[in-house]
């Protein structure tokens, strides 16, 4: 959305994904870094840090975001929840709630639709 004053009814979520890019430039900017200097792609799939993860292998929505920021896509309409496969070996910690879990576990999070996507963040890692 170019121009989100002119949709008025998603201004306040418009307005939270902007704040939140924001508060991501830093990881974002070092993902770049890295991405120049080594030729590790920014977006990654799932078995691209988890390969020995079987579940992984066959995962092809959801992905990370550099090696830390675990992204549940919501890819079909009216969907409010889903279920999300968090890869074994390590926690995932929910952006939204701070909820830990277990890895090697399928997790049921919320997806509103006037929020970001369901956010996990994996354990040991800054973003």
């Amino acid at each position: 959305v170019n121009s989100p004053w002119l949709h008025a009814e998603v201004l306040p979520a418009v307005r939270a994904a902007i704040r939140f890019r924001y508060r991501l430039l830093p990881y974002l900017y070092s993902l770049h870094l890295e991405a120049s200097l080594t030729g590790h792609p920014i977006i990654r799939p799932l078995v691209y840090h988890f390969a020995g993860d079987p579940v992984c292998r066959d995962e092809s929505f959801d992905y990370l975001l550099g090696p830390a920021l675990l992204v549940a896509c919501v890819l079909e309409p009216d969907v409010r929840e889903r279920s999300v496969y968090l890869p074994h070996g390590t926690r995932w910690c929910e952006w939204r709630t701070g909820r830990w879990h277990v890895g090697g576990t399928t997790i049921s999070v919320p997806a509103p639709l006037d929020a970001l996507p369901p956010l996990l963040i994996r354990a040991n890692t800054c973003v």
